[in-house]
């Protein structure tokens, strides 16, 4: 069905999501330019398991720029997605806004610190390093997941329901995948079991309850 009338997107919206998008593309152009192949080896990175700190140290250090561009993208390109999914929220939403602008990075930062203390308290700091490792790739191969999908909300008319759903999916399915190699990395050194149920609760139930329970606020859902 054709609408009757065209409804161009508010001039100041497509502003900030543009220069967003600018940044975030200057950040993946250059990872690309001080690494050629730098996606293939994220997405390789993304495949490992118990041998992750190998691969790592071996083929995909997280201490170059490169790698330090794609986090960084990954924070910018989901605070656009949660930008839009807030319904752009102005100067007038104090909690609205700093929840889009903060929250990625208090989900990376805090679940690394999290990860570091229960390596410290445990005594598994080799378990904790590839914990972090499974956060870090995780989170820049979502960012340019993000990136992908801001960059689609630019292009064409997506319905908010289904930029919703793919937001949430994207989200659910690198979570998922990160809990299962955390599983098995966990597991084949014989973590005891009460610190596998404080690991799945502090860094992976409760982030995703506080994200559900704000956009249940938002589209006026209620729990």
């Amino acid at each position: 069905m054709i609408p009757n009338e065209l409804t161009p997107r508010d001039q100041s919206v497509a502003t900030i999501v543009g220069i967003g998008l600018f940044a975030a593309f200057l950040l993946i152009s250059i990872a690309k330019l001080l690494r050629s192949e730098i996606f293939i080896a994220l997405i390789k990175a993304n495949l490992k398991t118990v041998t992750i700190t190998n691969y790592v140290n071996d083929e995909y250090p997280i201490n170059k720029r490169e790698s330090f561009l794609l986090a960084i993208n990954y924070l910018i390109c989901f605070s656009l997605v949660l930008f839009i999914l807030v319904e752009f929220p102005g100067v007038h939403q104090k909690n609205e806004l700093l929840f889009v602008t903060f929250f990625p990075l208090l989900l990376l930062i805090g679940s690394i610190a999290i990860m570091f203390w229960i390596g410290l308290i445990t005594g598994e700091y080799k378990i904790a390093v590839k914990l972090i490792l499974f956060k870090i790739i995780g989170a820049q191969l979502l960012g340019l997941v993000f990136f992908a999908l801001a960059l689609a909300w630019t292009l064409v008319s997506i319905d908010e329901t289904i930029f919703l759903n793919l937001a949430i999916w994207m989200f659910l399915v690198e979570s998922i995948l990160r809990v299962y190699k955390s599983g098995v990395a966990v597991y084949l050194v014989g973590v005891p079991w009460y610190y596998i149920i404080l690991y799945f609760c502090t860094l992976e139930i409760l982030p995703l309850f506080i994200v559900f329970y704000f956009f249940g606020e938002s589209f006026g859902l209620h729990f």
